[in-house]
């Protein structure tokens, strides 16, 4: 079936909480609003791109929930009529109609803005006819015992059109109740300005961390709208403080800290011979080099070493017993720039 073309290769479902905790905490409600200039930025993305405003915010959307996962593939829910157009009446027809189906976004790191866009709308386009398959027979169409917890809906219902029908009668004002059991779900109401409503679960989201969720959703959306060809991977969902916050929890400054610049040990040997020649370097049954010894020792043998092609990226075998010219042959090859390999002569 289209369900499962649409979802073949999905193998992670998309939870932004405890499997076992759907439904379990209390509510939390939220209301937020996008800026006029984003708002229209929206519609004149879905425009030039001959697609929807609802794809542009689940284009969006999708990409926070990348962002709160992990995951470049990633599934969320979204409700349909459940009313089709070739079914006479079915617009005046009495009782709930609804239906949650799965949209799904995955992406690489070369996909674009336009390209994520231009999936979604296929994607709907594919699976417009079958969006009155219950969610239940998806799971089990495509072997899924679950897909996703989160929600997110385009309230595009005419409440104007709606209102202005009747000659007699007029609604003045519509006010409606919503919920449902997902930890998370984001329902975008059309208007001047874009407003988000946010149900949460308060055991998984705290009032700040939606607010947040917020303003990374629109910092998505101008991204998006700047530039369409961008690559999804290259748009950045945190804000300066809020890449200053993770550095600090983080421990940054010591992880990029690189410390003092690398020394080589012939470069650590000369330092050595240059604050205490005359001081005891090596020592074995009876016989003693001083640094100064021991430096004129190993210059002497790399230098010949070097007449015998001995050279960076070059190996030098020494078979030596354990011996003060086992210590020379070393240095002198390490002077030379050529890494040593010790055979055990026995």
């Amino acid at each position: 079936t289209a369900w499962r073309d649409v979802l073949e290769g999905f193998d992670t479902p998309t939870l932004v909480a405890s499997k076992h905790g759907l439904g379990s905490g209390a509510r939390g409600l939220a209301f937020l609003q996008l800026s006029e200039e984003t708002t229209r930025a929206v519609s004149d993305l879905a425009r030039s791109h001959h697609t929807t405003v609802n794809i542009v915010l689940q284009a969006a959307w999708a990409q926070l929930l990348m962002s709160l996962t992990g995951q470049h593939d990633v599934a969320f829910g979204t409700p349909v009529s459940g009313r089709p157009a070739e079914v006479a009446g079915s617009d005046s027809m009495i009782g709930l109609m609804l239906n949650t189906v799965p949209v799904r976004a995955a992406v690489t790191a070369t996909t674009t803005i336009a390209d994520l866009l231009d999936r979604l709308q296929s994607a709907y386009s594919d699976t417009l006819d079958h969006q009155h398959l219950a969610l239940n027979d998806i799971h089990r169409i495509t072997g899924h015992e679950l897909l996703f917890d989160t929600m997110f809906v385009y309230e595009n219902y005419p409440i104007e059109t709606a209102a202005a029908g009747g000659q007699d009668l007029a609604v003045t004002e519509f006010t409606s109740h919503e919920s449902t059991h997902y930890p998370l779900t984001v329902q975008a109401i059309p208007g001047a300005q874009l407003r988000l409503r946010v149900e949460y679960d308060a055991d998984v989201f705290d009032p700040a961390g939606v607010e947040a969720l917020g303003e990374r959703f629109e910092r998505v959306l101008v991204a998006m709208a700047a530039d369409p060809a961008q690559r999804v991977s290259s748009i950045d969902v945190l804000d300066d403080a809020e890449h200053v916050r993770l550095d600090d929890f983080g421990n940054r400054a010591v992880l990029i800290d690189c410390g003092p610049a690398p020394v080589s040990i012939p470069a650590m040997f000369a330092a050595q011979v240059a604050r205490a020649p005359e001081a005891v370097a090596v020592t074995f049954e009876g016989r003693s080099l001083t640094y100064r010894e021991l430096d004129e020792a190993a210059n002497r043998l790399a230098h010949v070493l070097t007449g015998h092609g001995a050279a960076p990226g070059k190996c030098v075998a020494l078979l030596f017993s354990r011996s003060v010219e086992a210590i020379v042959a070393i240095v002198a090859v390490l002077k030379s720039g050529a890494a040593y390999v010790p055979i055990d002569p026995g």
